[in-house]
């Protein structure tokens, strides 16, 4: 899971580097695709990655509990 996310994050920042390179206009034009506009994607794909990552980490520690109160 760590190197999906850090994998993630790689291709995040290339997006974001290239994002720079975008008028305003570009960036909030309407899309095929996506959730619409390509900010309107970076801001959904960073919001699904956080939320798959919270219940990774909640996950964790549901089984870190498990393994104490089996112990």
């Amino acid at each position: 899971m760590q190197t999906l996310f850090r994998y993630n994050w790689i291709v995040r920042e290339e997006w974001y580097r290239w994002c720079e390179e975008l008028s305003e206009e570009d960036l909030l034009r309407n899309r095929t695709g996506g959730v619409g506009s390509i900010l309107h994607t970076l801001f959904y794909t960073v919001d699904v990655d956080g939320a798959g990552y919270a219940l990774y980490k909640v996950k964790q520690i549901l089984r870190r509990i498990l393994i104490v109160t089996r112990a």
